[in-house]
């Protein structure tokens, strides 16, 4: 049984969490209490263990809000008791879980996610639309990548059905909401220019502003060269960024990469324009060596 509340007020743990919303799962064995962050998260930041439900139900009754608990359904077989939504480890349902890759379950199929110690990177959903245009409409994000701000929720909705919706495209998200705030991809063989061979890809990405400077893009690229390396049999991952954008140079050099080049006169068509642009590279082989 599973049920859920919302505080009257944030509470503070003994390692400084502000709690908001709490959910008691209750097993044979004792009950569990998950704590949250914020009203809207999906995954516990904290949990405690109770030998009952009365012992939990006494310490916390006083604390939650007019509504108090809220019924909810059982987590589905093999997914984490504390999420709002159905998500497992891959491979639990066969036996064989591989922790730190993820499925959660979008439009009724298991779609694959990977996780850090922060993020979840998922694939879209166009229910991430105004998720996507809240970040994409500021003009300090997408032109500096090439692309340009986003004019509508609808806008956005269409890009994440023909832009985003590709292999290997990837939403950023916190692991706490699951929200989207910024986008990966490895654009494989056929989608790219940096690249003829089926096992070297070109990765690109793009964070919303208010996360900027807390260190979550060399998070999600690191991860994300772990999956080229070691999912996809990727041998070279490239990548590059326009003359001027400093911030995607920094990111780079954090991760490893190894400069190569620079090109003059680069067509940028989303902005109808030409500019400089710099290719740098990483091959197996030294992701192995600082990995």
């Amino acid at each position: 049984m599973r049920k859920y509340a919302r505080l009257r007020e944030p509470y503070k743990t003994a390692d400084n969490k502000n709690i908001c919303k709490i959910m008691m799962y209750e097993t044979e064995e004792g009950s569990y209490l998950f704590m949250y962050s914020s009203p809207d998260d999906i995954l516990s930041v904290s949990d405690l263990c109770y030998d009952s439900s009365e012992d939990l139900f006494d310490d916390w009754n006083d604390l939650i809000d007019e509504n108090g608990w809220i019924n909810m359904e059982d987590p589905m077989p093999y997914c984490q008791h504390d999420a709002f939504i159905p998500i497992r480890v891959k491979g639990r349902d066969t036996g064989k879980p591989e922790w730190g890759k993820y499925e959660i379950l979008q439009d009724g199929e298991w779609t694959p996610a990977f996780g850090t110690k922060r993020l979840i990177l998922r694939r879209w959903e166009e229910s991430d639309a105004e998720n996507l245009y809240e970040y994409a409409k500021d003009p300090d994000v997408g032109p500096i990548a090439g692309w340009p701000p986003h004019q509508s929720v609808e806008e956005s909705k269409n890009v994440i059905k023909t832009v985003l919706n590709e292999r290997e495209t990837y939403a950023i998200c916190l692991k706490e909401d699951l929200k989207a705030i910024g986008a990966i991809s490895l654009k494989l063989n056929g989608h790219t220019d940096m690249t003829e061979r089926d096992d070297e890809c070109e990765m690109g990405y793009w964070l919303g502003k208010p996360f900027w400077g807390q260190g979550i893009m060399p998070e999600a690229v690191k991860e994300m060269l772990r999956h080229a390396f070691e999912d996809i049999g990727m041998q070279k991952v490239w990548i590059g960024y326009y003359e001027g954008n400093t911030k995607s140079k920094r990111v780079q050099e954090k991760c490893g990469f190894k400069y190569q080049w620079r090109s003059e006169n680069v067509d940028v068509p989303l902005m109808h324009e030409k500019r400089t642009g710099h290719v740098s590279m990483m091959t197996k082989e030294e992701w192995m060596e600082i990995k």
